[in-house]
């Protein structure tokens, strides 16, 4: 037994009926059932469920079946669009529809497979229909019409769960390469290249730092010192980044042979330590390399911040 309950008139007009008004509207001429009101409240539909136990709420339904008979039973199959929303609004002339959510049937069916892509589309300014701008496919993958923009960064506040862990922070971009030391004194640099760039995955960050140099001093001293690190380094690590000299201007110190970079903790720089075989590392000075003769360092590795 079905019982509607109304506040105004049923109005039974070309098939179907109009609840609060005299004939349906024309952009919804042709539908079964109608509401019309002077307000949006009185111009709404509710559907409630009231179950003393955990039970689901009220259902919307909207079926589909390939076939001309009433009730019977047709197979849907792929392109088939289930059902749509339309929000249609009068433009003083007549009705535009202003945007839509839409179902449709996206790949070969069968007895219990019905794979379905769902469709959001909105109008944009000058248009007069709209256009699909979001489209989650039966794979539960969102595809974006056009890029995701906003006015400022795209953020998730929990991060971003990608199956086996959470992202919780990503970020890339480019830094200036800068040579210094512990004590710059008269330490005068100038640059043929500076090169700096940086990705950041979670807590770990991957930098690139490139830089031709010729450095020119008679009173700095103490470490080499790479600036310009976009994030502070946390842990100072065991190992090393590697670094590649491709000049002369640097003396080694007696049993050292190559270099490394690496980071330490609570600082935004880059060290650089000398390494030999049977040698424990050492910080590389200032006054390890030549005034006067151009240099080139380039450190490659990641840190934790």
């Amino acid at each position: 037994m079905v019982d509607i309950v109304f506040d105004g008139s049923v109005t039974a007009a070309s098939g179907g009926s109009t609840i609060g008004y005299t004939s349906p509207i024309a952009e919804t001429a042709n539908t079964r059932l109608s509401v019309v009101g002077a307000s949006g409240q009185s111009a709404s539909m509710s559907i409630s469920a009231f179950k003393d136990s955990t039970a689901n709420g009220g259902y919307i339904h909207l079926n589909s079946s390939k076939t001309d008979t009433v009730g019977g039973q047709g197979l849907i199959t792929n392109g088939s669009q289930l059902g749509s929303i339309f929000w249609n609004a009068s433009d003083g002339v007549g009705y535009i529809r202003a945007a839509a959510i839409s179902a449709t049937i996206s790949g070969s069916t069968g007895v219990n497979d019905m794979p379905t892509s769902l469709s959001f589309g909105t109008t944009a300014n000058g248009a007069s229909a709209p256009t699909t701008r979001l489209t989650i496919s039966d794979t539960g993958l969102a595809t974006f019409a056009n890029a995701v923009t906003t006015t400022g960064l795209l953020t998730a506040s929990s991060g971003i769960n990608l199956g086996q862990d959470t992202l919780n922070y990503y970020d890339e971009g480019t830094f200036t390469a800068t040579i210094s030391c512990d004590t710059a004194g008269d330490l005068g640099v100038a640059y043929s290249t500076q090169k700096g760039n940086y990705t950041r995955v979670g807590n770990i960050v991957t930098v690139f730092f490139s830089a031709t140099f010729t450095p020119t001093f008679t009173t700095a001293s103490g470490s080499l010192r790479l600036l310009g690190l976009p994030f502070v380094v946390n842990v100072t690590p065991a190992g090393g980044m590697v670094c590649a000299n491709s000049s002369a201007g640097i003396t080694y110190s007696s049993g050292y042979t190559q270099l490394v970079g690496y980071g330490e903790a609570g600082a935004s720089y880059l060290r650089v330590r000398e390494m030999g075989s049977t040698k424990n590392g050492s910080r590389l000075a200032i006054t390890s390399m030549v005034s006067g003769v151009e240099n080139s360092l380039t450190v490659v590795g990641s840190y934790i911040v």
